[in-house]
């Protein structure tokens, strides 16, 4: 008797436990699925030295470069996302062989480093600062003879480099 209550009670139970159908929805027109839309670039603006030509640049990157006494500016934008290939492209050296410094301005963040090549005419000191929002790399680099003190010029290069809202000008 205990064992046919028991029966009766689980079957009871179980009555109710029957799936339920989800409400089917139609949709009207053509859905698209969200996309991300990466924002334009924006542009370098940072002090240009008096008597600065600017020359063509020879690399598929783009760019700009100007030459004065001793020196070689080069201003860059490049896709953000990866600093190490970044300062790899700018240096000519593995990431692992570059010390690299590292610091907030504003939105920006900021990463700076310095090498030295051997070029036709001796030893070239290179400094380096890219300014990372987020979705670009905004790169500077100043090359000079190692015989040439940089450090006021290069100085002026960072405090004065900011990104420019292209569409601001308009």
């Amino acid at each position: 008797m205990k064992k046919a209550i028991a029966a009766m009670l689980t079957v009871m139970l179980l009555a109710g436990c029957t799936a339920q159908e989800e409400p089917v929805f139609e949709t009207e027109g053509t859905v698209s699925p969200s996309v991300q839309v990466k924002p334009t670039a924006g542009e370098i603006g940072i002090w240009i030295p008096e008597g600065a030509v600017s020359e063509a640049m020879a690399e598929e990157s783009g760019g700009e470069v100007y030459t004065w006494d001793s020196y070689e500016l080069r201003l860059q934008t490049l896709e953000g996302g990866d600093i190490h290939r970044t300062l790899e492209q700018l240096t000519g050296m593995k990431y692992n062989d570059l010390t690299v410094m590292q610091r907030a301005k504003g939105e920006l963040e900021l990463y700076q480093t310095v090498w030295c090549t051997a070029g036709e005419d001796g030893t070239l000191i290179g400094k380096a600062v890219v300014a990372d929002d987020g979705n670009y790399h905004y790169c500077v680099s100043l090359m000079s003879p190692e015989d040439v003190d940089s450090s006021e010029v290069y100085d002026r290069l960072c405090n004065t480099l900011a990104v420019v809202d292209p569409d601001a000008k308009k």
